[in-house]
């Protein structure tokens, strides 16, 4: 019955599972110590006098702290990122910032699919199309602002692990990135009118 437990909750994707004993000496039967043996779930089992409330209290406090430390991290790298705006850099240089900030490599297309800006990793011959990246939907983001679609972000980890939180990057991240857009939007539409000038003038005269 304990191992049918065991592999309910982990074909559930439970996190792990708490087991209180009465005394030191009690221990798992071996099926299921075999069971865990081949399967990443964790038993823990603890003191009978230890309290679930405090466990879950003491867990709690752990993920906010942790949680605090994360949010901390992604304005530093926010703060980064606007100062590379503010001081007239590039979008190479954000790329790189950011391909530092989470040993990864980047990057940034707008919505022709042209590369705006791309990490040390690429040599500018290698960059690729964000057409050729087509098997590798999972590592894209959108750069997305009020709705409206600026580019795409490529972000692979240089390691299997994932070393960025999707939520956070996008509530502290995107919008900074969306700032170089704007400016390429701001900087194009000026030329425009001016070309539209000219030729008004032209056609009077």
């Amino acid at each position: 019955a304990f191992l049918t437990l065991v592999r309910d909750l982990y074909t559930a994707e439970a996190s792990a599972l708490l087991v209180t004993r009465p005394e030191d000496t009690v221990t798992l039967p071996q099926k299921v110590l075999d069971y865990l043996g081949s399967h990443p779930f964790p038993v823990i089992l603890i003191p009978w006098h230890i309290r679930f409330a405090d466990i879950i209290d003491a867990v709690s406090k752990q993920i906010q702290k942790d949680s605090n430390v994360q949010i901390t991290q992604y304005e530093t790298i926010q703060k980064r990122l606007l100062e590379t705006y503010l001081s007239n850099q590039n979008m190479n240089c954000a790329a790189q910032l950011l391909a530092d900030s989470f040993q990864s490599q980047i990057l940034i297309f707008d919505t022709s699919g042209r590369c705006k800006g791309f990490s040390k990793s690429f040599a500018a011959k290698e960059v690729p199309e964000l057409e050729q990246l087509f098997f590798e939907k999972n590592y894209i983001i959108d750069i997305k602002a009020h709705e409206r679609l600026y580019g795409s972000l490529y972000l692979k980890p240089l390691t299997s692990k994932k070393l960025y939180d999707e939520s956070l990057f996008f509530h502290y991240l995107i919008w900074p990135l969306v700032l170089w857009f704007d400016k390429d939007w701001v900087i194009q539409a000026a030329n425009q009118s001016t070309k539209d000038d000219f030729i008004w003038r032209l056609t009077k005269g």
